[in-house]
């Protein structure tokens, strides 16, 4: 069954605006011959990782290209953005899994270093480091014991 542009893009939208609220009306989504182009600015890499999740899942959508975004200010330092970071891996609910990494942060980008005891731990520490503020990419170092 072939899908409309528009229908795939309506779907889109809507499943973009259930599940991730306010961040919503900053993304803009575009089709054309089921390929999806997302654009506009979020806050944090992991909205835009569930945007392009949430796109992918849509039925009709054959490639999404993820032109998303991550807004900062410019006003914080790497330093800043580091401690920021390893406040957020501390203080997470599931900071006891990943007690031994530790991240820093050079123009935006997350460098993730340490051991875990499993890979759920590792994919766990990554996510949570997409959360924070001005990271605007991840790179994971993290070994598995």
């Amino acid at each position: 069954m072939a899908f409309s542009d528009s229908s795939i893009q309506s779907s889109i939208k809507s499943y973009i605006h259930d599940s991730m609220n306010d961040t919503a009306d900053d993304i803009n989504v575009s089709t054309h011959d089921g390929c999806v182009l997302l654009s506009g600015c979020v806050n944090v890499l992991a909205e835009k990782i569930k945007a392009e999740e949430i796109s992918k899942k849509v039925e009709g959508v054959k490639k999404v290209e993820n032109d998303i975004t991550i807004s900062m200010d410019g006003s914080s330092s790497d330093k800043q953005l580091t401690d920021l970071l390893n406040d957020n891996l501390r203080n997470c609910s599931r900071h006891e899994s990943f007690v031994g990494v530790t991240g820093k942060v050079n123009g935006g980008s997350a460098l993730l270093l340490g051991e875990v005891d499993s890979q759920d731990d590792k994919e766990s520490a990554v996510r949570e480091a997409t959360k924070t503020f001005g990271i605007t990419n991840v790179v994971d170092t993290i070994k598995v014991r």
